[in-house]
């Protein structure tokens, strides 16, 4: 890896999350002003658990088999005689298996930003 890729990685996974907390928080700030109820940190504290999950999430990525072709694996199964000529749901779920396909540096931002916005909020406790 060059060093420049590097660096530049570097920069965007420490500069973003700081933009979107900065950004975030006086977006908290405008908005809840007259809400005596919950402070602008507090906000922050709940914004990071969700930033955390949709991190996760992010990480994680879609793939597999889902309700359409389980509908096609039922409707396949019922045309085949019963017998030895029977398609199981392995064959008909192989080209459907899990593939992730998640998207990793949103990802790793989102998870960065979420716990730079619960440390803000346990800093400022």
């Amino acid at each position: 890896m060059k060093r420049t890729s590097i660096l530049l990685n570097a920069l965007l996974f420490s500069v973003v999350p700081a933009l979107i907390i900065v950004v975030q928080y006086f977006a908290n700030v405008i908005i809840l002003s007259g809400y005596k109820y919950l402070s602008p940190t507090e906000a922050l504290l709940y914004e990071g658990i969700l930033f955390i999950i949709a991190g996760a999430l992010c990480l994680i990525g879609i793939g597999g088999a889902g309700v359409a072709e389980a509908a096609e694996a039922a409707a396949v199964a019922k045309t085949f005689p019963s017998g030895d000529e029977t398609v199981g749901p392995s064959e008909i779920f192989r080209e459907y298996r899990w593939k992730p396909k998640g998207s990793t540096r949103l990802g790793l931002i989102l998870i960065i930003t979420g716990v730079l916005m619960t440390l803000v909020h346990l800093l400022t406790f």
